[in-house]
């Protein structure tokens, strides 16, 4: 699925792609691959048009055709992803919702500009709001398990939550340290930047967020010039719950979505020259892109 400005969702059917990659093309044009046939292509399935404002993120519910979508508009919204069908609006943000995360149970997440995290427990009907982990809005959240997730923002903080304790068990100020880069429009003001734009003192906002469900892995983005991967300990057995940097990858520009895959082997990163949800500033030198890394994977 995919979103945008244009207040749209839309769903794709993707098996074409996939079949590729199983049977091994490469993706190359019809004019190299000696076949005459035009290259696969996903196919557009639904555009789902509930949405009053820019849609932001987006998350499936794994083993099922449950999608969830944050929007500027403040909602989460909820839909059946196969037959395009429209379930339910979730309300409570006070400001843009700018992140949501889900993964087997019925208890997506969602973050935002109200510097808010919350669960919607689907089945009560209910939700659960954490405050006071970040000073300014969160830009980017992701779970770990059912219970705990992680949440960064433009103060520049990096949090572990706990889904039974509305403040964070772990914090992380300045993740992505210290520097010129976007702030709140309040913040003070220095001069003119050399890559175009405004620069501010301040930490480095975080812009993205992932994990590997179920495991101790993440990496998070921001604009300081590196992905930086995480060791995530949730006290399991009596052990403390900690945050520790494990490594880092060079990644020019506004780092604005990651993902892993194949079980934590692959991150992909989508960079750009500015801040997804905003002009604040832009560095020239970065592409506009997708970025692949393959990570090294210890053997049990």
């Amino acid at each position: 699925a995919s979103g945008g400005r244009d207040k749209v969702v839309r769903v794709w059917d993707v098996r074409a792609l996939q079949a590729r990659a199983v049977d091994g093309n490469d993706g190359s044009n019809e004019a190299s691959n000696g076949h005459g046939l035009a290259a696969p292509q996903a196919t557009r399935m639904h555009e789902l048009e509930h949405h009053r404002d820019a849609v932001t993120s987006l998350a499936f519910r794994e083993g099922s055709e449950s999608l969830f979508s944050g929007s500027l508009d403040r909602t989460v919204k909820h839909w059946q992803a196969a037959q395009g069908a429209y379930v339910e609006t979730l309300f409570g943000h006070q400001a843009g919702v700018h992140a949501v995360d889900c993964w087997r149970a019925q208890r997506p997440m969602s973050a935002g500009e109200d510097s808010t995290a919350r669960f919607w427990k689907l089945v009560e009907e209910t939700h659960l709001v954490f405050k006071g982990g970040h000073k300014q809005g969160i830009d980017a959240a992701a779970m770990i398990t059912e219970d705990y997730f992680l949440t960064g923002g433009s103060d520049g903080k990096l949090n572990l939550g706990f889904a039974n304790k509305r403040k964070p068990a772990v914090s992380i100020l300045e993740a992505h340290g210290v520097g010129g880069g976007p702030q709140s429009s309040n913040a003070p003001i220095s001069a003119p930047s050399i890559a175009g734009g405004t620069s501010f003192t301040g930490p480095h906002w975080l812009c993205s967020v992932a994990a590997v469900k179920g495991t101790d892995l993440a990496a998070t983005g921001s604009h300081d010039g590196q992905i930086r991967l995480w060791r995530v300990d949730c006290g399991g057995r009596g052990a403390n719950r900690d945050l520790e940097e494990v490594g880092a990858i060079p990644c020019a520009g506004f780092v604005n979505s990651l993902a892993f895959a194949q079980g934590g082997r692959i991150l992909v990163a989508g960079t750009g020259q500015e801040h997804r949800l905003g002009r604040w500033q832009r560095q020239k030198h970065a592409k506009n892109g997708v970025q692949f890394f393959r990570l090294p994977v210890e053997d049990s």
